[in-house]
């Protein structure tokens, strides 16, 4: 059993019994008159968590950038599609067919510019609070959240948005790069199979179209999500754990990961004070825990608000020793603790947490304060074993 504060204990037994023990242990006792035994049970024993410092920070997305690199990506050439919802425009672009089915996906357009290309309209659906963000040439152009409601009637809806290209930054003559950063949060659940919209959890994610303005230069779509696809590398984590963001493809979420190069950081931080824009950044720290034996003592990672505001638009992806815990919006919220189960948690060891910081706009990046919380106190508890995890040298 479980006790909060020191307290008795009686127990009424036959006489043989002279003897008590609680959770293993034998407790002090005395026979009162009625034959009853009594005594008193332990509470718990006092712990402390330690205070989260030695961060370190890396700015990743270069699929954002012209010199990216991505012959080695999937090529988006289906000109028809098996889904129940006809594309926008073709090729066909939905991540699905391509073999990425959640997480984070991006997108790289190629075309040949003639100067006359004015923007490009996308219509993109992540799902229910899906997101993308779209980049020519490695310049920021802007970004889409998506619907706050979704239900088996009410499926999330695609957006569409023009983006213009800005001044100075389409290379005519020469090869420019669409880059969109696409999130899938989920398909909709498979529960309106006799009501309006028929079969919506079939409605695809992604990119569902995407014109150039101006012009009618032909665009190669590649795309790339998560690091193998529908055969993920990591087996023990599955694939719901696989972001598909630069990071978590290159293991910087896993223990082990050498981040003595990133640059340390202290927590608030601001990009702006950093110069930095919207994008893709990680935060990288250890901490190690000494809590007491034979206790229950939940742990949470508490995020603050942003420090440039609530009203920033910014998400995070919380990671514990390599395991996705939770995504932070500070928009949506109200949710600022995220409970870390014991076994992905080393009590009584070291752990690393790594935090992907996504800004949707280019004032909205950075990271509030991060503390461990203690949702619970008690002694007692069942002993958990670490679950067996690979660590970056193991996935590299």
């Amino acid at each position: 059993g479980d006790t909060s504060s020191p307290g008795p204990i009686t127990a009424w037994a036959a006489p043989s019994i002279s003897r008590l023990s609680w959770n293993g242990r034998l407790i002090a006792t005395r026979k009162q008159p009625d034959g009853a035994l009594s005594g008193q049970l332990p509470g718990p024993v006092p712990f402390s968590l330690p205070t989260l410092t030695g961060w370190r920070f890396k700015a990743e997305a270069p699929e954002a950038q012209l010199s990216y690199n991505d012959s080695s990506w999937t090529l988006a050439d289906h000109p028809v599609t098996t889904n129940p919802t006809p594309p926008v425009t073709t090729p066909v672009l939905y991540a699905d067919d391509y073999g990425f089915h959640h997480g984070f996906v991006w997108y790289r357009g190629h075309f040949t510019a003639t100067g006359s290309e004015t923007g490009v309209t996308l219509t993109a659906n992540g799902g229910s609070h899906g997101a993308f963000s779209v980049w020519l040439n490695g310049v920021f152009l802007g970004s889409i959240a998506q619907g706050t409601k979704q239900t088996s009637t009410n499926p999330a809806t695609p957006q569409t948005r023009t983006f213009s290209f800005p001044s100075g930054v389409l290379r005519s003559g020469a090869d420019n790069v669409i880059a969109v950063l696409t999130q899938n949060s989920g398909h909709d659940e498979d529960g309106a199979y006799n009501a309006p919209p028929i079969d919506s959890q079939k409605n695809p994610r992604g990119l569902l179209g995407a014109a150039l303005q101006g012009s009618t230069a032909t665009v190669t779509w590649r795309l790339q999500g998560n690091r193998g696809g529908e055969n993920p590398v990591d087996r023990v984590r599955g694939p719901y754990n696989a972001t598909g963001l630069y990071g978590t493809n290159h293991g910087w979420h896993l223990p082990g990961y050498p981040d003595a190069s990133w640059t340390p950081v202290s927590l608030p931080d601001d990009w702006t004070t950093r110069g930095l824009s919207a994008g893709v950044g990680w935060y990288r720290t250890t901490f190690t825990l000494h809590l007491p034996s034979r206790s229950y003592i939940p742990i949470a990672v508490q995020l603050d608000t942003l420090p440039n505001g609530s009203s920033a638009k910014s998400r995070a992806f919380i990671f514990i020793n390599g395991w996705l815990m939770g995504q932070y919006d500070n928009l949506l919220g109200p949710q600022h603790q995220f409970y870390v189960p014991a076994g992905i948690l080393n009590q009584n060891g070291s752990n690393t947490i790594a935090i992907a910081e996504w800004a949707l706009e280019a004032t909205g990046g950075g990271l509030g304060r991060v503390s461990l919380v203690a949702l619970g106190d008690q002694a007692g508890g069942v002993p958990v074993k670490l679950v067996p995890s690979p660590g970056y040298g193991n996935l590299r």
